[in-house]
């Protein structure tokens, strides 16, 4: 799998940045220089698609997943829209196959929309999981639960 657009958020400056495929470098190298790397499945999904760009380990990065981190505490997997909705009660615009179509179809705008609300939602929960020490999630029972953790970022 290939790049075809990436957007971080920066919570020191508040901004939003994108990078298309072409500008991996410049995101791999503000990856190596943040104090913290803070993503949802990043260690699964965006770590693997980066590597095909570097020889460097980026599971040296310091690096804070916070799917990797419910699954430990809780016991499974969570996808991100699920703790979303029952964390902020916001949904994601859309999926990574919706990307895929988009991508095939030449729609770059909704691509870097999507990436971004994203990057926004993993943003809010992590205010979230720093001001009351976890995240919601509904079992397949229905049951409620909290995912708690000793970390503010999680």
């Amino acid at each position: 799998m290939r790049v075809a657009l990436a957007v971080t958020y920066d919570a020191a400056s508040g901004r939003f940045e994108t990078y298309p495929e072409e500008r991996v470098p410049a995101i791999l190298e503000r990856l190596h220089q943040a104090e913290l790397v803070v993503g949802f499945n990043v260690k699964r999904f965006d770590d693997p698609v980066l590597a095909g760009y570097t020889d460097d380990d980026l599971a040296a990065l310091p690096t804070f997943d916070v799917c990797e981190a419910i699954q430990k505490r809780i016991g499974f997997r969570l996808p991100l829209d699920h703790v979303a909705r029952e964390t902020l009660g916001a949904a994601r615009s859309a999926d990574g196959l919706q990307s895929l179509r988009w991508w095939k179809e030449g729609r770059v705008g909704e691509i870097e929309a999507y990436c971004r609300q994203d990057a926004a939602l993993l943003r809010d929960l992590v205010a979230f999981a720093g001001e009351r020490g976890s995240l919601l999630f509904r079992t397949r029972a229905g049951s409620g639960g909290h995912s708690r953790s000793t970390r503010s970022a999680a």
